[in-house]
């Protein structure tokens, strides 16, 4: 992964974390990391295709996991 989809990635997960914790609604949790995650999909998505394998798309709901 490119750097500026790792910063993305951590980004999405801070925010997760804070929703996780009350600091912010679900739903506007959701809103904000939709533009990372789609970042960080477009990335993942150009490497499956460079090895010719299906990307692992990341949802919001995959940040509270370990990935």
């Amino acid at each position: 992964m490119t750097n500026k989809a790792k910063e993305h990635m951590a980004e999405a997960r801070t925010i997760h974390f804070a929703m996780r914790n009350g600091a912010i609604p679900y739903m506007d949790a959701k809103r904000l990391t939709k533009p990372l995650l789609d970042e960080v999909n477009k990335v993942a998505r150009k490497i499956a295709k460079k090895y010719g394998i299906r990307p692992k798309e990341i949802t919001f709901q995959d940040l509270g996991r370990n990935l």
